[in-house]
């Protein structure tokens, strides 16, 4: 069986998910292990001191290649920050740390709906509902 590299499988997945769950991905971003800080601040220490081999070229070229992801870091971990505080994306859950911010054990359904009384199934009742009731 063949399989992806790691590296390969991740950054498909962050392009995958990046436009179909951005507050999630943000989230989890938040607990990352900053790799791309790490090299970008492994290529500087060796320019800076002067290793054969390290200019300020290759530190350019781990920008390029890092950057991006860092950045990304940083707003996830910004972002994060922000969910624990309660001031953003209060109803969005953290994969990573398991419950909401706001989370008081109040979670359960408000009503025998399967849905919890909102969503695509309670406005598909409701309108039908009213069809019936007007249709009369």
């Amino acid at each position: 069986m063949n399989r992806l590299p790691r590296t390969l499988a991740d950054l498909i997945a962050f392009w995958r998910d990046i436009f179909r769950y951005p507050r999630e991905l943000l989230l989890n971003r938040g607990h990352r292990q900053w790799r791309a800080a790490a090299l970008i601040a492994s290529v500087a220490a060796l320019v800076a001191l002067q290793v054969p081999g390290f200019t300020v070229g290759s530190l350019s070229l781990a920008f390029l290649i890092c950057g991006p992801t860092l950045l990304i870091d940083i707003a996830g971990t910004l972002a994060h920050g922000l969910w624990v505080s309660g001031r953003l994306w209060k109803s969005t859950e953290c994969q990573c740390c398991g419950s909401d911010p706001d989370d008081d054990g109040d979670d359960q359904p408000q009503d025998d709906t399967p849905d919890g009384g909102s969503g695509l199934a309670r406005d598909i009742e409701a309108w039908l509902h009213n069809q019936t009731t007007h249709s009369h």
